[in-house]
């Protein structure tokens, strides 16, 4: 029986607190077998937006939460959002530079650290006193991580002695008078995400557009409480909190959180928490096939969903004549909130199709003009809904170039079949889709650059059987300058996330350098081949 629909008239922590108040006894999350009711979670939640607001946090002030998949990401997540702030997730394995652009960006006044990011959040901010407060997160087995002394004005207090502080404020009766129920159409989160000019830019989220989306997911898997959802993939990404927090725990569907994909794992917890419903990107399906497994060992699945990057036709085949169980590929991006297409879990699923439009979203096919093509005329994919973000954070002339006319232009070349059914059939931005993940070259071109015995780069993705794509960084050395794959990657694991770290790295040494066309444009075709 399908859950009812959640409201989007009203905000996404209203939403959430709502449904935990009418399953306050049931589970929400599954933690390493530990479960977590929904009251906890809820009581949790009122006590960090309490905490946030007791020490001067402002609705609309920005809230960073750096942390992997654990149960204090969801208090932190709805409790910003509930205490008016809104959340910027950010992946743990980000690098100072990294971090420090987002918090400067962002002007963050807050943030949530897993303590093994601490370390680094410490060297992004240094001696600067933003964000002005740190809450620390560790388990019982890192409890002996000791923050760094705080800098003037800066507060840091563990994440427990925070909710602690704001239950007894809230027993002491000094909590502040509740705030009014943001519009929504205010911005609930703010996603970074990179681009083709290189710094990450700030994807703003309202209420309406999670919501919604949530709403698609739930009302197109007929998710409801019956359901049991693994979210593997990580929360700080946006297909992971829409498609494995906001949607399931709205539906009423309990989490298994899972910190990392281990497939010696997964299946015992599949089978224990009898799962029903399993999202991944598709290097985990595939390594799911090689591993020894049969129907019977995963016979409570009823749904797997695949996003995050494109679907190899012989994997979707070969999970269906092996497990027997609906594999569905989606599509969609950030600043959709993700997703704008899937496949029909109890429809015609089409070899390499990406699928049908979500309910309450339209996706055309537009030419050069930003008019609409016919079915079977490749042109750019373009989104429109209550899913579309509102645009980029103080970037007004990012945003009229992706948003125009109410569509999002999304960069990527398809087409529609006579039925409806669309294609990707290239990129229009470089981007290479790293076991699901978004490695923008532009970005490590320009921190290559700064090597100093770089003359010239150019970083393509190749084809990887495992993650979708590999980095390949193609370096032209300066001038009598003597380089090895070994200072490429040491530089590149100094500053950028280890997903964004190249796996190849090829050189194309003075005078040719690296391969250019008749104008001197880089040749990245010849590149992606690879040097003969």
């Amino acid at each position: 029986m399908q859950s009812p629909s959640p409201d989007t008239a009203l905000s996404l922590g209203t939403m959430f607190l709502g449904v935990a108040a009418r399953r306050a006894q049931e589970v929400a999350v599954f933690f390493e077998g530990h479960p977590i009711p929904y009251g906890d979670l809820a009581r949790q939640t009122e006590a960090f937006a309490m905490a946030l607001r007791l020490r001067g946090i402002l609705p609309g002030d920005r809230v960073a939460i750096i942390l992997p998949n654990l149960p204090h990401f969801l208090p932190a997540y709805f409790g910003a959002i509930r205490a008016g702030a809104i959340a910027i997730t950010m992946n743990p394995t980000y690098r100072p530079p990294e971090i420090r652009h987002i918090f400067t960006d962002a002007q963050v006044v807050a943030a949530v650290v897993w303590s093994d990011a601490l370390p680094l959040v410490e060297q992004a901010i240094g001696d600067d006193t933003s964000p002005r407060l740190l809450i620390t997160v560790s388990l019982p087995a890192s409890e002996g991580t000791t923050a760094p002394a705080a800098a003037v004005n800066r507060e840091t207090i563990s994440f427990e002695q925070l909710l602690g502080e704001a239950a007894a404020a809230i027993a002491a009766g000094k909590a502040p008078a509740p705030l009014a129920e943001p519009n929504p159409d205010n911005v609930a989160v703010i996603l970074y995400t990179s681009g083709t000019t290189g710094k990450a830019k700030g994807a703003m989220l309202t209420h309406r557009n999670l919501l919604s989306n949530a709403q698609a997911i739930i009302q197109l898997a007929d998710l409801g409480p019956q359901d049991v959802l693994m979210s593997v993939l990580p929360l700080f990404h946006v297909f992971g909190s829409t498609v494995c927090m906001v949607a399931p725990l709205l539906a009423g569907a309990p989490i298994v959180l899972v910190p990392r994909f281990d497939p010696r794992r997964l299946i015992p917890t599949v089978q224990q928490q009898h799962v029903t419903i399993l999202a991944g990107v598709p290097s985990m399906y595939a390594l799911l096939l090689r591993t020894p497994l049969t129907s019977q060992d995963i016979s409570s699945l009823r749904l797997c969903v695949s996003g995050g990057a494109a679907l190899p036709g012989e994997t979707l085949r070969t999970f269906k004549e092996k497990f027997g169980i609906p594999l569905i590929e989606g599509y969609g991006l950030t600043e959709s909130s993700p997703a704008a297409v899937f496949n029909p879990p109890n429809g015609v699923q089409k070899a390499g199709s990406i699928g049908l439009p979500i309910p309450g979203v339209e996706v055309q096919v537009h030419d050069i003009k930003d008019q609409p093509l016919p079915a079977g005329q490749i042109g750019e994919l373009a989104i429109r809904g209550p899913n579309i973000m509102k645009g980029y954070y103080n970037l007004p002339e990012a945003t009229a170039q992706t948003i125009r006319n109410g569509w999002l232009y999304t960069g990527d070349l398809g087409y529609q079949d006579e039925e409806g059914y669309f294609f990707i059939v290239d990129r229009a931005k470089d981007v290479i889709i790293k076991g699901g993940l978004n490695v923008y070259p532009r970005e490590l071109e320009e921190v290559l650059m700064a090597h100093p015995k770089v003359a010239e780069v150019a970083v393509v993705g190749v084809g990887d059987a495992m993650k979708g794509e590999s980095i390949k960084a193609c370096i032209t050395p300066r001038d009598g300058q003597n380089l090895t794959r070994d200072e490429i990657i040491d530089f590149m694991r100094e500053r950028v996330a280890p997903f964004k770290v190249p796996n190849l790295v090829e050189f194309y040494p003075l005078p040719a350098g690296l391969p250019k066309n008749a104008t001197g444009k880089v040749l990245k075709t010849e590149l992606r081949q690879g040097k003969e």
